[in-house]
């Protein structure tokens, strides 16, 4: 029995988990995705309240738009998608059991957002 890891790649905007035991290299190069890069992408939209109850406001700026914003589990497991039209918009996540979750926010040319909620 090893560990499951949730890996994020930059390049390929993608949750996975993997079965390698402590063995981290499946995740790729750990080192080039540096939270100050994770950081700059979550100041081109903002999600909010975090922690939330069941709605989340999306703003962000217009020029971004349109957006796919997914939902996922803490294994990587894709369970809302949205498309954004406009630049305050709502997702109700009243459906989603309590917990943590990922919510990624991509445009045409890769991910714009990466963001850690929770749904209380």
């Amino acid at each position: 029995m090893g560990i499951t890891l949730s890996c994020f790649t930059e390049a390929d905007s993608l949750l996975y988990p993997t079965s390698s035991g402590v063995d981290i290299s499946a995740c790729g190069d750990i080192a080039s995705i540096v939270p100050d890069k994770i950081a700059e992408l979550g100041t081109r939209v903002q999600i909010s309240p975090n922690p939330t109850s069941g709605k989340l406001k999306v703003t962000c700026r217009a020029a971004l738009l349109p957006l796919l914003t997914s939902i996922c589990d803490m294994t990587g497991k894709f369970l809302i998608q949205t498309q954004i039209w406009q630049a305050h918009s709502t997702i109700d996540i009243s459906s989603l059991a309590n917990g943590p979750y990922i919510v990624l926010v991509k445009q045409e040319g890769g991910l714009v957002s990466y963001n850690k909620i929770i749904k209380q």
